[in-house]
């Protein structure tokens, strides 16, 4: 889990995260951390799209750290619709490194 590789890195330099929200993909993040004084760590890319869409700023980590892995998964049905195609390949190009 990508949390887990978070806290390591930030426990190195002394300091313990505290998660008082936890979600399972990106999407509601931005709306989340523009309506309360919660902050969350996303790709930069996910982070730049938020912050041209909501009233939020978006900083670095002050620290390194490492690489998310990502995954999609659909119902095989859904494999050749040509708009499920287009919305998957959407996320991936967002998602790239």
């Amino acid at each position: 889990m990508y949390g887990d590789a978070i806290d390591t890195a930030i426990a190195a330099i002394g300091l313990i995260r505290r998660v008082v929200l936890w979600q399972p993909n990106f999407l509601a993040v931005g709306n989340v951390v523009s309506r309360t004084d919660l902050i969350s760590t996303v790709p930069s890319r996910v982070a730049a799209h938020f912050v041209q869409e909501l009233p939020i700023v978006a900083y670095d980590p002050p620290l390194p750290l490492p690489a998310p892995d990502f995954a999609m998964y659909w119902h095989s049905r859904s494999q050749e619709d040509a708009g499920h195609k287009w919305l998957r390949g959407k996320i991936a190009a967002l998602l790239k490194p």
